[in-house]
C-alpha cells in the first residue's frame, strides 16, 4: 500500500509540474473499474480534494481504497449445470447398458460406452473448474486458471479415443457378420437417448451468456526505461494493470464507459456441449437404424454403418474446441482480438508516437492479457496517456489484464531496434 501511495503522490506531482501548478479542468475520480459498477469509491466528499489530501495512514484505514477486494470469480452457474448433466448422464448410462444387452445392439452398447466416457469427462471438467479457483502461488503466479483448458483438452482426447474404439467394434461386427438385433428394444432405448440428450443440451446451453470479468488491481511504478534487457531510465514507467478496482481516470464517468465483454461460455461447458451433441447425433442415428431394421430386417448392416457415419461427425464437432485449446496453450492472440487494430487504436491516442513489444494472449478463453511499450512525446503527461490507453483497451478490446510500459519517444532508437518493429513487418 505504501508503494501504491508513493506512486500516486509522485504521479500527482508530475501532473502539477506539467501543468505549471494549474489543476486540470477534468475531474479526477477514483472509480470502480467494473462495467456494472461505476459508483465513485469516494463518497460524501469532493473527489479531487479527497484524493489529493488523503494521507497514507488514511488510505491504509480505508477499506474502499484497498487495491484488492473480495470477489467471487467461480462460475457457479457452469458448475451447477455440469452437475445436473452429470446426474442425468449417469441415469441414462445405466438405462443404455441394460437396454443394449436386451436388444443385442452394438450401436446401443457402444453409445452406452460413450456415455461412460462422458461421465468421466464431466468429472474431469468439474475438477478442473475447482482447481481454477485456487489462488496464485509463488510457483504458479497465474494460479490454476489454465486447469480448465487442460481439463477440456483431456475431455476432447477422450472423445477421440472412444470414437476410435467404436469404429473398431463396428468394423469387427461387419467382418464377423454379427447382426442379431432386437429392433423394438433398440427403438425404445434410442428414443430415450434422444430425449435425455435434448434435456442435457438445453441445460448446458442455458449457460451461453458469459459474464464480464470483475476488475480489481492497481498500478505500480518500477522506473524502467526503453529496454529489451538494457539499463533503467527514470523517464519511463511500467504500469502493471490487473483488472482495476481503484484506477485513476481523467474525465467524467460517462466518457469512460467500458464495453461489456463478448458473450463467452465456460470452456468446460463448451466441451460438455460437444459431448452432448455427439451423443445426440449418435442416438438419432441409432434410432433411425433401429426403425429401419424393425421394418426392413434385411438392413441390419445399418447398425454398424451408423456407427461409422456418426463417429466421423463426432470428430468433426471437436475441431473448433480443440483449435481454441491449442491457441490458448500456444499463447496465441485470441480470435476475438485483432492485433493490427489494437496497434492502430493505440497510435490514434493523443501523444502516443509508437506502440511496440505488443503481446496479446489468453490466460483462459475468458481472460485476455496484454503487455505493451508505449512511446510518448516528452511534453506529454504520462499519467493522462496511461489512463487513456487503459480505458481504450478495456472499452474497445475487452482486455482484462495488462502491463503497460510508458517511455519517452526516441526516433533513432525506435527505428533501429529490431524488437520495436511490429511482427511480420
Amino acid at each position: 500500500m505504501t508503494t501504491n501511495t508513493n506512486f500516486y503522490q509522485e504521479a500527482q506531482q508530475n501532473r502539477r509540474n506539467y501543468n505549471d501548478g494549474n489543476t486540470s479542468d477534468d475531474n479526477l475520480l477514483l472509480m470502480a473499474d467494473d462495467g456494472e459498477d461505476r459508483t465513485p469509491l469516494l463518497r460524501g466528499t469532493d473527489e479531487r480534494s479527497a484524493v489529493q489530501d488523503e494521507t497514507p495512514s488514511d488510505r491504509s484505514r480505508s477499506p474502499s481504497t484497498h487495491c484488492h477486494v473480495p470477489e467471487d470469480k467461480f462460475d457457479y452457474a457452469s458448475r451447477n449445470r455440469l452437475i445436473i448433466v452429470l446426474i442425468i448422464c449417469v441415469i441414462f448410462m445405466i438405462i443404455e447398458i441394460v437396454g443394449g444387452v436386451l436388444s443385442n445392439s452394438t450401436a446401443v452398447v457402444t453409445d452406452a460406452a460413450h456415455m461412460t466416457i462422458d461421465v468421466a469427462s464431466f468429472l474431469i471438467s468439474l475438477t478442473a473448474m475447482y482447481l481454477a479457483r485456487k489462488r496464485p502461488t509463488q510457483k504458479l503466479s497465474f494460479g490454476y486458471i489454465r486447469a480448465e483448458v487442460l481439463g477440456a483438452l483431456l475431455s476432447v482426447l477422450t472423445i477421440w479415443l472412444v470414437t476410435g474404439v467404436l469404429v473398431y467394434m463396428a468394423i469387427e461386427r461387419c467382418i464377423n457378420q454379427s447382426f442379431q438385433v432386437n429392433s423394438l428394444e433398440m427403438i425404445i432405448v434410442a428414443s430415450c437417448g434422444v430425449f435425455f440428450n435434448i434435456v442435457m443440451f438445453f441445460t448446458l446451453h442455458a449457460n451461453v451468456c458469459g459474464k464480464s470479468l470483475p476488475h480489481h488491481g492497481h498500478s505500480h511504478d518500477h522506473n524502467h526505461g526503453h529496454s529489451h534487457g538494457g539499463s533503467p531510465d527514470s523517464n519511463s514507467t511500467i504500469i502493471n494493470t490487473e483488472p482495476l478496482v481503484g484506477e485513476i481516470i481523467v474525465g467524467s464517468p460517462g466518457d469512460h464507459a467500458i464495453k461489456p465483454k463478448k458473450s463467452q461460455k465456460n470452456i468446460n461447458v463448451r466441451a460438455a456441449i460437444i459431448h452432448v451433441i455427439g451423443d445426440f447425433v449418435q442416438s438419432v442415428g441409432v434410432l433411425c437404424a433401429a426403425i429401419l431394421i424393425h421394418f426392413k430386417p434385411n438392413y441390419k448392416l445399418a447398425d454398424p454403418i451408423c456407427t461409422f457415419v456418426f463417429s466421423v461427425l463426432v470428430l468433426i464437432t471437436t475441431i473448433t474446441i480443440m483449435r481454441d485449446i491449442i491457441l490458448v496453450l500456444m499463447e496465441g492472440v485470441p480470435s476475438n482480438v485483432n492485433y493490427s487494430q489494437v496497434v492502430e487504436d493505440l497510435l490514434r491516442l493523443p501523444g502516443v508516437r509508437n506502440a511496440h513489444s505488443l503481446h496479446i494472449w489468453s490466460l483462459s478463453l475468458q481472460r485476455t492479457a496484454l503487455s505493451v511499450h508505449i512511446a510518448i512525446d516528452s511534453n506529454r503527461d504520462y499519467l493522462t496517456v496511461l489512463s487513456q490507453v487503459q480505458d481504450m483497451l478495456r472499452r474497445e478490446h475487452s482486455i482484462s489484464r495488462m502491463t503497460i510500459q510508458v517511455e519517452p519517444y526516441d526516433e533513432f532508437i525506435m527505428n533501429s531496434c529490431e524488437n520495436c518493429r511490429r511482427p511480420g513487418s
